[in-house]
């Protein structure tokens, strides 16, 4: 992703998540793949709110961009039985090419 002082970011991420019991049905027979769809909302917001932010504030809002994402999963895999219990942004950095050029 770019930030908004054209800044080309890798983000990493882990995503903690357990199947909700009263909704095993839901978790086991109505989505094909969860991990998968957790990517795809993972990514969603990064590439959502990253080219909001410049390089400086992506490393120093962290935990903003933690609990946008927690938020958004969370919303997002809940009718699939799925309880999201921790984001964590792993690795949060800019692209070589910049590194190299700092």
């Amino acid at each position: 992703c770019k930030t908004k002082d054209n800044a080309t970011m890798t983000c990493k991420t882990a995503v903690q998540y357990r199947i909700n019991k009263a909704k095993v049905r839901q978790a086991v027979f109505e989505i094909d793949n969860p991990e998968a769809q957790i990517r795809a909302a993972v990514d969603n917001v990064v590439r959502s709110s990253l080219p909001n932010m410049e390089l400086e504030d992506a490393f120093s809002n962290k935990d903003s961009l933690r609990n946008e994402i927690m938020q958004n999963v969370q919303i997002a895999m809940k009718d699939y039985g799925y309880t999201v219990t921790n984001v964590l942004v792993t690795d949060l950095s800019p692209d070589r090419a910049l590194l190299q050029a700092m």
